[in-house]
């Protein structure tokens, strides 16, 4: 009973929040917050510049690799969406995550994000921390680390090198 209490309290917060944020801002407003866009609509901060925040909506994708243990594995077709100022969806979750961007220069930004996969017999925790060093517009090299925990498999730690895009 506790627990059927407690997801309807979570349920009735997060619709209170998802009214209170569509009648506080007018769906262009969560687009001015990082200034400019580029002509593509993709957010872009002001002359080219790194974003000052992610607006509801953006999109961040990447392909590359990542190096564990001495080898190297893809990390193909990885995509995070925006969701508000806090939570964010991955491509390979259906559950949600939460995220912290910060400005860090002109042209590097740092993004961290952690992300739950509920799998049939197994739960992956997925955490990233990177640097986003912006190349040409809404290009970015992404680095840093992927720390993943699986309570099948135990944790394991890698150094991400990949390429990517906001939009």
């Amino acid at each position: 009973m506790k627990t059927k209490n407690l997801f309807l309290l979570l349920f009735i917060s997060v619709i209170g929040c998802m009214g209170t944020l569509s009648s506080c801002a007018k769906e262009g407003d969560l687009f001015n917050q990082t200034g400019n866009l580029n002509g593509d609509g993709s957010p872009s901060g002001i002359n080219g510049e790194v974003p000052e925040y992610l607006p509801s909506g953006t999109i961040i994708k990447w392909d590359g690799h990542y190096t564990s243990g001495g080898k190297e594995y893809a990390e193909m077709n990885a995509q995070l969406t925006i969701l508000n100022e806090t939570d964010c969806l991955s491509n390979w979750s259906r559950d949600w995550g939460t995220y912290t961007y910060t400005k860090t220069g002109k042209n590097t930004a740092r993004l961290s994000f952690s992300v739950a996969q509920m799998l049939s017999s197994s739960v992956r925790t997925f955490q990233y921390t990177t640097t986003l060093t912006f190349t040409n517009g809404n290009q970015f090299e992404m680095t840093g680390t992927r720390f993943v925990y699986s309570t099948i498999t135990g944790s394991a730690t890698a150094e991400l090198h990949c390429t990517g895009s906001i939009n």
